[in-house]
C-alpha cells in the first residue's frame, strides 16, 4: 500500500529500475496474477477500474474504512473470506565476502505507516501481507532469484528500535521462489498504464 506518507526509502534510491517506485507499483500490478495461482479470486486491484464491486465493512470507523477502501492494493476473497492483501517489496542484496556468496537485507523489517498499522490492527477484514523480495545488485533488468508468500499481518513481530515488523521465522521457512521464467513473465504482462494509474492514484 502506498498512500504518500508511506514509501518505502529503498524506492527513491539512484539506480535505475532496481529501487524506484516505478518498481514497487510494477510488483503491485504484477502480484495479481500470483494471487490468482494461490487460489485467490481478485474482487478490487488498485491499478484498475472495479466497477460494480459491492462495497463490504472494512473497519469500524469510518475515516478508517475509506482509508482501506481507497488504499488497499487487493482486496480478494477466497472460501467465501474476504481479506485485504497489500504488497510489500523488499530489495536484498547479494554480495561477496571473502570470495563467498553472502546475502544481506532478507531479515529487514516491514515498514509501515502509523496509519496503516491502525487500520490493520483493527480491520474487520483480514490483512495479508505479500511480502516480494526480490534482487537489487545495480542490474535494472535483474530480480532472481524473487522469494514470495502471504503472510498475515497479526503474526509479524516488532523490532526492537525499529519503526517495522518482521517475520517470525527466517524468510527461507515462510516465502517460496519464483522460477526465473516466471519472474519476467508476471512483470512483462504490467501494462505500462498499470503503473501510470498507481503514479496518478496518489
Amino acid at each position: 500500500m502506498i498512500d504518500g506518507e508511506n514509501e518505502s526509502p529503498w524506492r527513491h534510491r539512484s539506480i535505475p529500475g532496481t529501487y524506484s517506485k516505478e518498481t514497487g507499483l510494477r510488483w503491485q500490478a504484477a502480484a495479481e496474477p500470483l494471487l490468482v495461482q494461490m487460489g485467490y479470486r481478485v474482487l478490487k486491484a488498485q491499478h484498475r477500474r472495479n466497477d460494480g464491486i459491492g462495497r463490504p465493512i472494512l473497519h469500524a470507523k469510518s475515516e478508517l474504512d475509506e482509508y482501506l477502501w481507497r488504499f488497499a492494493d487487493y482486496l480478494v476473497e477466497k472460501q467465501s473470506i474476504f481479506y485485504i492483501v497489500d504488497v510489500k517489496t523488499q530489495p536484498y542484496f547479494i554480495t561477496q565476502v571473502r570470495g563467498s556468496a553472502t546475502t544481506a537485507g532478507r531479515n529487514a523489517p516491514i515498514v509501515f505507516a502509523e496509519k496503516e498499522m491502525d487500520a490493520y490492527e483493527s480491520s474487520k477484514v483480514a490483512v495479508l501481507i505479500l511480502l516480494i523480495q526480490y534482487r537489487a545488485d545495480g542490474k535494472s533488468s535483474e530480480f532472481d532469484p524473487v522469494y514470495f508468500g502471504l503472510v498475515p499481518f497479526r503474526v509479524l513481530q516488532p523490532k526492537p528500535g525499529w519503526r517495522g515488523l518482521t517475520l517470525p521465522h527466517q524468510p527461507d521457512k515462510m516465502l517460496a521462489t519464483l522460477g526465473k521464467g516466471e519472474v519476467a513473465k508476471l512483470l512483462n504482462k504490467v501494462k505500462p498504464y498499470d503503473v501510470e494509474t498507481l503514479t496518478h492514484h496518489f
